[in-house]
């Protein structure tokens, strides 16, 4: 037996340290089922989404609008057929749900997407042995070269002014004489005995066709 020097507890000597002045374990916390960077890569993933389905019903019906809402549709087109085959919006509070799951789905797919690139830019700056400023201000270039090849992307599929077509002398003739020739024909076929149908434009391209191949009297005829 011996005994401590601080508390004077009697210990016995297979023990080499006193139970009560001995440090207590720290008591095991369980890990988090999503750390927090993980939860804040999907808050940014949830923003996002939000963003794209602000942009989708908020903007005016213009080229831009037609360029993201395509975007959504490709990219939810799976989420949609998965709702679709399970019929999620019969009703109201079912529909509610899936909106919600739809939400929480695109927003861990975009907040994996967001990681996967702030990752994919660290391991480059990682191998580049670049300092802490030098990882952040590679980051933002490549972040900004990312946004302006977006928007660049985005401005190329802009459609052309339209533009407006004057139409020459002799546009001008062939369409007035196309439009007496069919009400020409039409006064001449409206009293015959049922339906009438007829394309004027169709028998006017015909005879101009025959017209541009024949010579001489056919021509007069």
């Amino acid at each position: 037996m011996w005994t401590c020097p601080k508390c004077g507890e009697k210990i016995e000597d297979q023990f080499d340290s006193c139970w009560k002045c001995a440090p207590q374990p720290e008591p095991t916390t369980r890990a988090p089922l999503i750390s927090r960077r993980g939860r804040l890569f999907f808050v940014f993933g949830i923003l996002f989404e939000l963003l794209l389905l602000l942009c989708c019903f908020a903007l005016p019906d213009d080229w831009l609008a037609v360029e993201i809402r395509n975007f959504a549709i490709i990219t939810h087109y799976p989420l949609m057929m998965f709702m679709d085959v399970l019929r999620l919006g019969e009703s109201m509070p079912i529909a509610i749900v899936a909106l919600l799951f739809g939400l929480v789905v695109m927003g861990a797919v975009w907040g994996s997407l967001i990681f996967l690139a702030v990752r994919l830019s660290r391991l480059i700056a990682a191998q580049l042995n670049l300092s802490r400023l030098q990882k952040l201000l590679f980051v933002s270039s490549l972040g900004l070269a990312c946004a302006v090849g977006l928007v660049m992307l985005i401005i190329s599929t802009r459609p052309a002014n339209p533009t407006a077509f004057i139409p020459s002398p002799e546009v001008q003739a062939v369409v007035a004489g196309n439009n007496a020739f069919a009400l020409d024909l039409y006064h001449t076929l409206e009293y015959g005995p049922g339906n009438l149908f007829f394309s004027p434009y169709s028998i006017s391209a015909s005879l101009a066709l025959a017209g541009a191949g024949a010579h001489g009297q056919p021509v007069v005829r």
